[in-house]
């Protein structure tokens, strides 16, 4: 069963932030990852909103990290291969949208194959 918490507080992002680097969430190299060593590692950051990690049987499988710049919200994803095309991205991005009282505003950069498929699709309508 898929659940997801939300890390919110700088204090708790910063908890959220380590899980998700010792469980590798993330590419190594792109954004993501260095948004979560700056989290572990540097003082809180006013751009900072929020961390969601999705997990399968209390395993983390997937993580939502959202941010803004230039008074735009922004989204980074990533769900493990063996856990995609199941749903955990979408839940991951309508929690987020949930949790922040956004309707589908979030920005994002298009990285690996899949995302390029993902984000036009769950985007659909906006």
């Amino acid at each position: 069963m898929i659940t997801i918490k939300t890390f919110k507080s700088h204090k708790q992002q910063k908890v959220g932030a380590q899980i998700a680097l010792s469980n590798r969430l993330f590419v190594p190299g792109w954004n993501l990852f260095w948004a979560l060593k700056d989290i572990v590692y540097i003082k809180k950051h006013p751009n900072d909103k929020l961390i969601l990690i999705a997990y399968n049987n209390d395993v983390p499988i997937g993580i939502a990290y959202v941010f803004t710049y230039s008074k735009k919200h922004y989204i980074q994803l990533f769900v493990r291969k063996a856990e995609r095309r199941n749903g955990v991205g979408k839940a991951l991005w309508n929690k987020a949208q949930i949790t922040l009282n956004h309707k589908n505003d979030f920005r994002y950069h298009e990285g690996g194959q899949d995302s390029q498929k993902f984000f036009p699709k769950i985007t659909k309508g906006k």
